[in-house]
């Protein structure tokens, strides 16, 4: 169960860094991509990654949005992007009937989430005072609100070698969650990285779920399993490109 869990956060990390080198125009994306590779990540879920980045500009089909609950009551919202919303929807519902669930109408899980842009940034310089850092950040328009990962949530991040790491060997430095409204997340995650120096770990406009909505599964092993298994089998389905949900971290 806890390889399973280690493996999705692996998984998470990779799509986000695709996601962030296509949108970004970093020159490292393949070396991304066969790291991910390597790594057993997948070819349909680096497809979706892609496909996801890719999407707003070359209409290669539609957002669609579906919510369900997982199991141990996690609210779940799937965000697909395909040219046949009818197929997507059955394959989406099929895996939620295999597992014993249901899809739930629109607004269903909604209300446990707030839809933001997210950027995780790295400082690679350690030495630099935290606050000239926090400085840095101010200054940058367009962030709404922004806050220090605790060193056990940056041992998370870095659970598998990212593609920066590769090139620079092992320099890491303290990491931030920055939030902006969605338009402006591309626009802020660019500046962090060209004008302050942030390396940009995951930028994307996604639903953040709301603190006092978060679902412990801490202690239930059984179920905990199952939900894991469950989303990684969701992430293989045909066209969809992410999944939110409230579990505690």
């Amino acid at each position: 169960m806890k390889n399973d869990s280690v493996k999705n956060k692996m998984i998470n990390k990779y799509v986000n860094q695709i996601m962030v080198a296509i949108k970004l125009k970093d020159t490292r994306l393949q070396t991304i991509i066969d790291t991910a590779m390597k790594d057993n990540v997948p070819k349909k879920v680096i497809d979706n990654a892609i496909k996801k980045a890719n999407g707003s500009s070359n209409n290669e089909g539609a957002i669609n949005i579906y919510e369900g609950m997982g199991p141990g009551g996690v609210a779940l919202i799937v965000e697909t992007q395909t040219d046949n919303r009818n197929r997507t929807v059955a394959l989406v519902r099929s895996h939620f009937t295999k597992a014993g669930l249901n899809l739930l109408s629109m607004g269903s899980s909604m209300h446990y989430f707030d839809k933001v842009g997210k950027i995780i940034a790295m400082y690679p310089d350690k030495s630099t005072d935290e606050d000239l850092i926090l400085d840095k950040i101010i200054e940058v328009d367009g962030v709404k609100d922004f806050e220090r990962i605790e060193e056990e949530q940056e041992e998370s991040q870095e659970q598998q070698p990212s593609s920066a790491q590769d090139e620079t060997t092992d320099v890491t430095g303290p990491q931030f969650r920055i939030l902006t409204e969605p338009a402006m997340t591309n626009k802020v995650a660019k500046e962090l990285q060209d004008t302050q120096g942030f390396e940009i770990i995951e930028a994307n406009i996604g639903y953040e779920p709301k603190s006092e909505m978060l679902v412990d599964l801490t202690g239930n092993e059984d179920i905990k399993a199952s939900f894991n298994k469950f989303i990684e089998g969701l992430r293989e389905v045909d066209d969809v490109t992410d999944i939110y949900s409230n579990e505690h971290q």
